[in-house]
């Protein structure tokens, strides 16, 4: 519970902080986007004042180049406009027509100013003209336009605009500058001028509020339409947080749920491993004594019906051994515990060996049983021959058991061939029932068979393809298979090997075969009474002295007063078991002679035989006792130990 609240309060974490700062970007991006487009809005207004302010300077500029091109113009004098008293000095500003009309002169200075009087009446637009030396008082520039008579005397700019405040009222202040010409000449020499002189400047105020009151409209509305961006970002980005946070909550419930599932499945695989193997080991114990015996006693004088009896016995053992060892692989394989080991080996050999253990069967069933091994296969190789034979019996002998009348043959031949290596195809093919196409995709599925009567008419467990397609694959290899009903079936499969260029000589030697154990002294650690009178028996056969404990105490104590040459140690013991008595013998013998000790054990696991070599054990043999291995494993171990 408390972990869960700590996944929910971290999802919550996980979302929120991304989903904050996205927040923020996006506010972020609205915010700059709306002052963004304001700026726009105001600058357009600004450009559109400035085009008019542009606009009326040259309506401007064209009257005053018509009236400067006429001289001026005369008019009559009335309170708006009386006679200009900077004009004094020329003798013509006031005349009389022959009617009697009395008229004064008006310069172009004096017509601008009063029509900028007009303009700034009826639409609040200003206009000046402006100069460092004036006639009329009314035209010295401010301080702005000052400003820009400088600029425009030092010739850095040819028009100026700038937004100012007039009257406490915003306006885009523009002007541009006014040169002499031939019609100013006649009121404007008096100041100094002459034709093509900087006189000063013509200036337009444009009025801004129209202009920005039309921006604020325009503001509000892309306020409006910011202010619904942002809230409908805002509520998409909530239900996508919201959207994501349960979907992280249902993904880690899901993981939890598949983490919870493979536990279980773990579990369950170690459970079922577990049992196996366990189930293995109890039943090779009793095994151990009927075989064991089974051996003693095909050793002694029988009749023919005993010998019928005691052959009997031996196979339906055997064949329970197999159930057992296929049973013990598919543990193996299910807790990953199979091993693969590398050796040198003759594969003519091997074949051949293979073979003749199933000729006595195929024989009974009226078959023949055939081997081909192409005459350009390299004979010596390295790699796990143990295994090979393992893949080559269970196949041959489903090929037998399958197989009413005609042959099985095997074929051995190259596939691919290098320097160093080769891939050999082994391919089995028989005249049996053969196989439907429905049931060969389950073939190779644990504890199944083509059909459900298989098993009552064939017997078997359905584990030897599954172990054969496992092995394969450990060893880099495929097998396959083609089938048709009632004509028979070629299993093949393919792996590689090294090519041994010239056999090593095997530290096993055909040396200690006729060595004579008797008179060796052999501690026998063992609990389980028939377990001890089978061994003790086949040790005694074979000439040796025993000594007889049963547990690990008992061994120790036996080993501290006694000299032995080999000790034989079971391992599930009472009192102390079989591996940590082999670990006190081995501290205890420090300075002395070196004896070997060989496991002997229903556990048949490669953690097993890894457990025994870990705690000091030189070997490993598995029950049901086998004789011939038995008395090959003693005579190596005392010769390797006389070495």
């Amino acid at each position: 519970m408390a972990r869960a609240f700590l996944n929910r309060k971290k999802i919550n974490k996980q979302t929120l902080i991304p989903g904050m700062a996205m927040f923020l970007m996006l506010s972020t991006l609205i915010t700059y986007s709306y002052f963004w487009n304001i700026n726009n809005i105001y600058q357009e207004k600004l450009n559109l004042a400035l085009a008019e302010a542009k606009a009326n300077w040259n309506k401007d500029a064209a009257f005053r180049k018509w009236a400067t091109a006429h001289g001026g113009i005369y008019v009559k004098p009335n309170l708006r406009t009386p006679p200009n008293e900077a004009l004094s000095h020329i003798p013509d500003r006031d005349i009389e027509t022959k009617s009697g009309m009395k008229l004064t002169l008006m310069n172009p200075a004096y017509m601008m100013r009063q029509m900028a009087q007009e303009f700034d009446l009826l639409f609040g637009i200003k206009g000046k003209i402006t100069g460092k030396k004036q006639l009329n008082l009314i035209n010295k520039p401010d301080d702005w336009q000052l400003k820009v008579l400088n600029l425009f005397e030092q010739k850095q700019i040819d028009e100026y605009s700038e937004q100012q405040d007039i009257d406490n009222q915003p306006y885009l202040r523009y002007m541009k500058p006014m040169f002499m010409t031939d019609g100013c000449v006649k009121c404007h020499a008096i100041l100094g001028y002459r034709d093509g002189d900087l006189r000063g400047g013509v200036s337009v105020s444009i009025p801004l509020s129209p202009y920005f009151n039309a921006a604020n409209s325009i503001k509000n509305s892309v306020l409006t339409t910011h202010a619904v961006a942002w809230l409908f970002v805002s509520f998409t980005l909530f239900i996508f947080i919201l959207f994501i946070r349960n979907l992280l909550v249902q993904m880690q419930k899901n993981e939890q749920e598949l983490i919870a599932a493979r536990i279980e499945a773990e579990k369950s695989e170690l459970a079922k491993g577990q049992f196996l193997a366990t189930m293995s080991h109890e039943i090779r114990t009793p095994m151990n004594g009927v075989l064991g015996i089974n051996q003693l006693l095909a050793a002694t004088k029988l009749n023919q019906e005993q010998q019928d009896y005691v052959n009997t016995m031996t196979h339906s053992g055997q064949t329970l051994l197999a159930i057992i060892n296929d049973i013990l692989d598919f543990s193996k394989m299910s807790a990953g515990e199979m091993q693969l080991h590398s050796k040198d080996f003759d594969l003519k050999e091997l074949v051949n060996e293979t073979v003749n253990l199933l000729v006595e069967v195929a024989l009974e069933k009226q078959i023949m049983l055939l081997r081909d091994i192409a005459n350009d296969c390299p004979n010596m190789l390295k790699g796990d021959n143990h295994r090979l034979q393992q893949v080559l019996f269970n196949l041959l002998g489903n090929a037998i058991k399958f197989t009413h009348q005609g042959q099985v043959k095997l074929q051995v031949k190259i596939k691919s061939l290098n320097d160093d290596n080769v891939r050999l195809l082994f391919e089995i093919t028989d005249t049996g029932i053969g196989i439907s196409p429905e049931k060969l995709s389950k073939l190779f599925t644990p504890f199944t068979q083509a059909d459900s009567s298989i098993t009552r008419d064939f017997g078997g467990t359905g584990l030897g393809l599954t172990i054969s397609k496992n092995i394969v694959e450990m060893m880099d290899g495929e097998i396959n298979v083609k089938s048709t009903p009632d004509v028979g079936s070629i299993f093949s499969f393919e792996l590689p090997f090294f090519i041994v260029s010239h056999a090593e000589t095997s530290i096993i030697d055909n040396k200690f075969d006729d060595l004579n154990i008797s008179k060796k002294h052999i501690l026998l650690v063992e609990d389980n009474r028939i377990n001890q009178k089978v061994a003790s028996l086949m040790l005694k056969s074979l000439g040796c002295e025993l000594t007889l404990a049963c547990n690990g105490q008992e061994a120790i104590e036996y080993f501290e007063n006694g000299q032995f040459d080999l000790i034989l140690m079971d391992c599930q013991m009472p009192v102390m078991g079989g591996l940590e008595a082999t670990k006190k013998i081995r501290q205890l013998e420090s300075g002395a002679s070196y004896i070997p000790i060989i496991a002997v054990t229903a556990n048949a696991m490669e953690s097993d035989k890894e457990s025994c070599i870990a705690a000091g054990m030189d070997d490993f043999i598995t029950k049901p006792l086998d004789k011939v291995e038995l008395t090959k494993k003693i005579r190596y171990w005392l010769v390797k130990d006389q070495h």
